[in-house]
C-alpha cells in the first residue's frame, strides 16, 4: 500500500487493491492445496495396508521368527487402522466445516481491518496519541515506532526462515520423487508462521505424503529432510 501511495495512488485505492491481491492469493493457495491434499487420502490407506500385509510377511523371518498365526492375529489388528483412518478423514471434514467457516469469517473482518488501517494507519495513530498528555507524547510515539520497527523485523526475518525451509524441503520431496511439491512448498511455508504447531503440522503432512506416495522408506527420508532442516535454521 505504501508503495502505491509514493506512486500517486489514493490511500483508498492503494488499500482496497491491497486487500484485493491479499484475498486473490490466499483463495489461489487453497485451490493449489486443498484438492491434491484430498486426492491423497485414498493413496495414503493403500499404502498403509499394503505396507502391513508386508510386515506380517517380515515378522516370520528373522528377528522376530513369529509363527504364521501370531503374525496373522498382529496383521488383522493393524488392518483395522485403515477404514479408521479413511472415516476419521471423512468425518474431519465434516467437523471443519463450522471451525472453516469461522475462519473464513474471522478472516474477512481482518481484511477489512486491514485495509482500514491501510487507509487511515497514520491519522488513527495520531488520534490515538491526541489521549496522551502532550509531555509524554513524543515518548510514546518512538515506543510506537519501536514496537512496529520491530514487527516488521520479525515478519521479514520469519518470511526468510519460511522461505528457506519450504525451498529446502521442496528441493528434497523432489530429490525422493514425490508428488505434490507445490502443495508441500506451500503449508511448509506457511506452517512457519505458525510457532511450535505449524511444525508438527508441516512434518505430518510431508510425511504422510511420503508414505502415500512411497512408503515407508519416502516417509522416514522425508521425517529426516524435514529434521536436518530445522536444525540447520
Amino acid at each position: 500500500a505504501n508503495w502505491l501511495k509514493n506512486h500517486g495512488v489514493a490511500s483508498g485505492t492503494a488499500a482496497t487493491l491491497t486487500v484485493l491481491v491479499v484475498i486473490i492469493v490466499v483463495v489461489t493457495l487453497l485451490v493449489l492445496v486443498v484438492p491434491p491434499l484430498i486426492s491423497t487420502a485414498d493413496d495414503f490407506v493403500k499404502v498403509l495396508t499394503t505396507g502391513i500385509d508386508t510386515l506380517g510377511d517380515r515378522l516370520q523371518d528373522e528377528p522376530f521368527n513369529l509363527s504364521a498365526q501370531d503374525a496373522q492375529n498382529v496383521t488383522d489388528k493393524l488392518d483395522s487402522v485403515g477404514p479408521k483412518v479413511q472415516d476419521m478423514l471423512v468425518s474431519s471434514v465434516g467437523s471443519l466445516l463450522p471451525a472453516l467457516a469461522q475462519l473464513i469469517v474471522m478472516l474477512g473482518l481482518a481484511i477489512v481491518m486491514t485495509g482500514y488501517l491501510l487507509r487511515d494507519g497514520i491519522n488513527n495513530w495520531r488520534w490515538i496519541l491526541g489521549f496522551v498528555d502532550e509531555p509524554r507524547r513524543p515518548a510514546i510515539n518512538k515506543l510506537g515506532e519501536v514496537a512496529y520497527g520491530t514487527l516488521s523485523a520479525y515478519i521479514r526475518g520469519t518470511s526468510i526462515v519460511a522461505l528457506f525451509n519450504s525451498v529446502v524441503i521442496t528441493f528434497g520431496a523432489w530429490l525422493l520423487g514425490l508428488p505434490l511439491l507445490l502443495p508441500i512448498a506451500i503449508i511448509v511455508f506457511v506452517a512457519v508462521f505458525l510457532p511450535i504447531v505449524g511444525a508438527w503440522m508441516a512434518a505430518g503432512v510431508t510425511i504422510a505424503i511420503g508414505l502415500a506416495s512411497g512408503g515407508l522408506h519416502d516417509a522416514v527420508g522425508m521425517g529426516l529432510i524435514y529434521l536436518f532442516t530445522s536444525m540447520a535454521k
